[in-house]
């Protein structure tokens, strides 16, 4: 949104538009920015939240397959922290 406000404070003010294209461009340039921006945010708040399910989950398949209750190559994180009998406490990324 600053960034949106931000282009409308580098036009000269005040701002005459001559035709409804000029006024079309500021909009789809502006609509593109953010759009483009709110990506870039979500981008940022997605890929960490996906890596640390990443590690859960390989962490609770390997705990199934040491207890030998893998039945299927596609299980879904619910059954897997239902089934999971976790008996020593989370380690961290990277360490076995």
């Amino acid at each position: 949104m600053p960034v949106v406000f931000a282009s409308y404070l580098q036009l000269p003010f005040p701002y005459i538009y001559t035709n409804k294209y000029q006024l079309l461009f500021v909009a789809v340039m502006n609509i593109a920015a953010a759009y483009l921006l709110g990506f870039q945010c979500s981008l940022l708040s997605e890929f960490p939240a996906m890596n640390i399910e990443r590690a859960v989950r390989r962490y609770l398949e390997e705990k199934l397959q040491v207890n030998g209750d893998n039945h299927s190559d596609n299980i879904k994180m619910s059954e897997l922290l239902t089934n999971a009998q976790v008996s020593e406490p989370v380690r961290g990324i990277g360490e076995r």
